[in-house]
């Protein structure tokens, strides 16, 4: 049934391209034929008028397969295809948000095409992207102990910071969130750029070596 007026959802009642089907069948048969409501023609119509319909509906299925964002049978063997691999408490949604960055990030690795990834990844715990002046990018080396001290210098590396947040989020799925960000930009980024990804809206872009899935402020 529908509201009257001009409401913009549809609530129960048969898949109407059925109907539109039976109706397109009668009409091509009706010069000929007799194909009043009851007659047996009438009803094989309505039985031909279902095949078509749920032919339709294979046809629209198998076209999600194709759209990331929208997949059900696929997503499994897209994931393996992509080398993505869900934990057991990740939803159907996450998955396929994973799938549709992987994917954008294979052929594409532009500043806007960075943006679309994380967008699409972290929803609404995706807060901008911010490109640091040069004189900011800044690299710090750990020491070893034993062995040489640690030190810093400035990297020629473009670097930018994706900036997140923890709205809605428990910290374990904060963290699991922001890994996969890393990992998808990890694959996608140009052979020139440094990322980092974490909660704050600073203006630096100080990089510590080995240590940056851990540290999730940006300094």
């Amino acid at each position: 049934m529908r509201f009257a007026g001009r409401f913009p959802l549809r609530f129960g009642g048969p898949d109407r391209t059925h109907d539109q089907e039976h109706q397109a069948l009668l009409n091509a048969l009706a010069p000929g034929w007799d194909v009043s409501e009851g007659t047996e023609l009438w009803v094989e119509a309505r039985v031909d008028a279902m095949v078509a319909t749920m032919i339709w509906a294979v046809n629209r299925r198998l076209a999600n397969q194709r759209v990331p964002l929208r997949m059900i049978d696929d997503l499994e063997d897209w994931e393996q295809v992509t080398a993505l691999r869900p934990t057991p408490v990740d939803t159907m949604r996450e998955r396929r948000q994973r799938l549709a960055a992987k994917l954008r990030g294979i052929a594409n690795n532009a500043i806007n095409d960075i943006i679309d990834t994380c967008s699409t990844a972290l929803g609404a715990n995706f807060e901008g992207l911010e490109a640091p002046t040069t004189a900011n990018w800044i690299t710090y080396w750990p020491g070893v102990n034993p062995g040489p001290p640690g030190y810093e210098f400035a990297s020629n590396r473009a670097h930018v910071c994706i900036h997140t947040n923890k709205n809605g989020l428990a910290e374990e799925d904060f963290l699991r969130k922001r890994t996969m960000v890393i990992d998808l930009l990890d694959h996608m980024r140009p052979s020139w750029m440094t990322f980092t990804v974490g909660v704050g809206a600073g203006v630096g872009a100080s990089h510590v070596c080995n240590v940056g899935i851990v540290n999730q402020t940006i300094i």
